[in-house]
């Protein structure tokens, strides 16, 4: 059997060394072959390998929901957004129409104007005839 196997054999009772992990966990290890001594180190080091994976993976999760909260402000934001263009949207239709509405009385009023300036035209031809007349 090899050392690494060894490390999980059930340990005999005057043969047991017990240590435990900060994360109050308790771990026994066999230390009758040689090495022994190092396999409660070996895995308290293993411990401390995990309690360190497991640190990382915490600050993954937090990291994660921060960039989920992050991605949920995004989306309200777009959603604020949204309605602002909605909004604006209504608001430059009622825009288009009122301009539609001045376009077509401004060509009603550009009619009445040329009728007018055609009116004042055929008066000046008239007072022209008459006192060229009265000469």
């Amino acid at each position: 059997m090899t050392p690494a196997n060894q490390r999980w054999r059930t340990p005999a009772p005057d043969h047991d060394s017990s240590v435990e992990s900060p994360s109050g966990l308790r771990w026994t290890a066999r230390c009758g072959w040689p090495g022994g001594a190092d396999t409660i180190i070996d895995v308290a080091a293993t411990l401390e390998e995990l309690e360190a994976r497991v640190a990382a993976l915490e600050a993954e999760r937090v990291d994660y929901r921060a960039v989920l909260a992050a991605v949920n402000a995004l989306g309200a934001n777009q959603s604020q957004l949204a309605q602002n263009v909605g909004a604006f949207e209504q608001r430059l239709g009622g825009v288009e129409e009122r301009l539609g509405t001045v376009e077509s009385e401004l060509h009603t009023h550009s009619g009445y104007l040329r009728s007018l300036d055609e009116g004042q035209a055929e008066m000046k031809d008239l007072l022209i005839r008459a006192l060229d007349t009265r000469e």
